[in-house]
């Protein structure tokens, strides 16, 4: 349980020590896990897309036991890692390296920072794709369809973009086959 906090808290410190939104932190986290890191929570089709109730009540248990802290900011909630998670990571970053090897790690680092440059809206297309691709098809064609019937308020050009994006991060990031 605190290797997973810890693992939490050093991605959080991958993206500057904050992740404006929830929704974000929850795509994120699932992105990463389909593309084979360790990830442990349970993910289930939800509203805004894959959605971890797991997850959720370990960010409370974090904030708890004040390794984060998180406040509402207009539509958002922000999450930023505190001083104390920031050490409190730091402490585990070696057993965590140890356990998924360095170069998995680093990769882990890379997705992590690269997804952060998505906004919320962006990560629930290519959770939602990525979800399907998991539990139906592997045609990224019609993954977009299925998707564009799903979410209908997401335009067609943005979910063949992120389709790309899918592709390849898939290409590039996963680590299991």
């Amino acid at each position: 349980m605190f290797e997973q906090y810890a693992l939490f808290g050093l991605l959080i410190q991958k993206c500057n020590g904050t992740i404006v939104g929830r929704k974000k932190l929850q795509k994120m986290a699932y992105i990463a896990q389909i593309l084979g890191y360790p990830i442990k929570e349970r993910f289930s089709f939800h509203i805004y897309g894959p959605y971890s109730l797991e997850l959720s009540g370990n960010l409370m248990r974090m904030q708890e036991l004040n390794l984060i802290n998180e406040y509402r900011e207009g539509n958002s909630y922000i999450i930023e890692l505190t001083e104390t998670g920031d050490s409190f990571s730091n402490n585990f970053r070696d057993i965590i390296i140890n356990k998924m090897g360095k170069n998995k790690f680093k990769q882990m680092e890379k997705v992590i920072q690269k997804l952060h440059t998505y906004d919320a809206w962006q990560l629930e297309i290519l959770a939602t794709l990525l979800y399907f691709r998991d539990v139906e098809q592997r045609d990224p064609t019609i993954l977009e369809g299925v998707v564009k019937n799903i979410k209908p308020k997401f335009n067609p050009e943005d979910i063949h973009n992120m389709s790309l994006v899918m592709q390849d991060l898939i290409h590039e990031f996963s680590i299991i086959q």
